[in-house]
């Protein structure tokens, strides 16, 4: 027996034209149903137009999202306090609320899911009593009326992942799977694996669907159970750590995190487990969410396993879902989030958060992006320190070499596309000589068809007790 069928939906336009059409100073974009949500100043939290970039109003100022739940009809999210709030995204209305916790002041602390008309929450239910804290409850998202409310004997809820189909919620802490009706709250079964390891805190380690739930064992494998006895299917052997687990269309996609080695994104039948694909690129490494739509599943990856540990990305790629093999990358320098917002018509918009507090949007095109020539300038700056000259320092600006003045300007012209990297070749001469070694980073400046001008500082400094961010 196997998935019901590997062959993706083709967008008429592939995943190798996609071009940047907006860039804006935003920050943290996520995906709510078809509506791109982003931080717009530090007190603001807009809706913006996945086509334009443009902000149209401030997004349930109140509210805030939960993990596991990305639905817009209606949004559902915490409320400060102790409630989990439905909200009208077009008339920021509130539609219901529900208690989440026996504390007054304390925010909810849960994971969500939606099945159908209802939405099940996980996490910490109880801060009073002393021999359960971890629960799970079921609201009907149409009456805003509490189902059923669980507890459990879980302990972790940082670690803890939920996840439910239409017809069972299920919960994985601390090495255990435990299932529950969707409709009553009752038990339906309960995994325990061989060794008891705390689940990572980012990506999905835990899906369902088809018939069956899927969840990585530490360090071992990932398992593909029946979702209705939690009876093992197959094992898939997989030593290294999983930062994503993804089904769809009868695909099992299955993308490492956290490693020191060589990694590889690989796909299998969901049902069979028969291997479809297997990528690997040597010096990369994928750092959580993955993302899927009809035929590609884009990656957010780092060229250092320290950026990677500490959840930072320097470049976006993505993947033909049929064959694993990599049709379009980005280098960005830095990115510390990724969006995939759906379209009633067409492929979605991918967005991107890049260096600088800045957000890209990228759309297939009719044809695939091409390099541009553009002019980026910009200055040699000494921090805390002082320089005996900054003039005829070298500054390799992608392939270009320029030299500074001296006022530590300069400029150069460059045909690129994407993340170009600022570097100093030569450190000024500090006057007194100052007790620590001193140091220049590198900087990156993206780069696109939108601008012929980019500017991009280079900072000289002594080395700090504690590396920067």
């Amino acid at each position: 027996m196997e998935g019901r069928g590997h062959a993706p939906r083709r967008y008429a336009r592939p995943a190798e034209n996609l071009d940047v059409v907006w860039r804006k100073p935003f920050q943290g974009p996520w995906s709510l149903g078809t509506h791109l949500i982003a931080t717009t100043s530090p007190s603001a939290v807009q809706e913006i137009d996945p086509a334009t970039g443009a902000t149209s109003r401030l997004f349930a100022p109140n509210v805030h999202p939960l993990p596991g739940l990305s639905t817009d009809a209606p949004f559902i999210g915490a409320e400060a306090g102790p409630w989990v709030t439905a909200v009208d995204p077009k008339t920021e209305r509130a539609l219901w609320r529900v208690r989440c916790n026996d504390m007054e002041e304390t925010h909810c602390d849960v994971k969500g899911g939606l099945a159908g008309d209802i939405a099940v929450f996980a996490g910490t239910l109880s801060y009073r009593t002393p021999d359960w804290s971890i629960g799970l409850f079921a609201v009907d998202v149409r009456k805003g009326k509490e189902i059923w409310r669980v507890r459990t004997d879980l302990e972790d809820a940082m670690s803890l992942k939920m996840t439910s189909d239409g017809e069972r919620a299920y919960v994985f802490c601390w090495s255990r799977v435990l299932a529950f009706d969707i409709a009553t709250g009752k038990r339906a079964w309960e995994r325990r694996l061989g060794r008891r390891e705390a689940n990572p805190s980012r990506g999905t380690q835990l899906v369902a669907g088809l018939g069956v739930v899927v969840f990585w064992e530490s360090y071992e494998a990932v398992h593909i159970a029946d979702a209705a006895t939690g009876r093992e299917l197959v094992t898939i052997p997989w030593r290294g750590f999983v930062g994503d687990l993804v089904l769809r269309d009868g695909v099992l996609y299955v993308v490492p995190m956290w490693g020191n080695g060589p990694e590889a994104i690989a796909a299998f039948d969901a049902v069979s487990g028969r291997a479809l694909w297997r990528h690997e690129d040597a010096n990369r490494w994928a750092v959580p969410p993955a993302l899927v739509d009809d035929d590609t599943i884009y990656v957010r990856r780092a060229d250092d396993t320290t950026l990677a540990l500490n959840d930072h990305g320097t470049e976006v790629v993505a993947l033909d879902r049929a064959t694993g093999a990599l049709v379009w990358k980005r280098p960005l320098g830095r990115t510390n989030a990724i969006a995939l917002v759906p379209s009633s018509d067409g492929p979605p918009t991918l967005v991107v958060e890049a260096m600088g507090r800045e957000t890209i949007a990228f759309a297939r095109a009719e044809r695939p992006e091409k390099p541009v020539s553009v002019t980026i300038s910009g200055v040699v700056r000494a921090e805390e320190l002082t320089p005996m000259t900054l003039a005829g320092l070298r500054v390799k600006v992608g392939d270009a070499i320029a030299t500074t003045d001296t006022a530590g300007r300069f400029t150069a012209r460059v045909t690129a596309a994407g993340a170009v990297e600022v570097k100093l070749m030569d450190l000024p001469v500090i006057n007194p000589k100052p007790v620590a070694p001193v140091v220049s980073e590198a900087t990156f400046v993206n780069v696109d068809r939108l601008s012929e001008a980019y500017s991009a500082d280079v900072i000289v400094h002594e080395v700090k007790p504690w590396p920067r961010d």
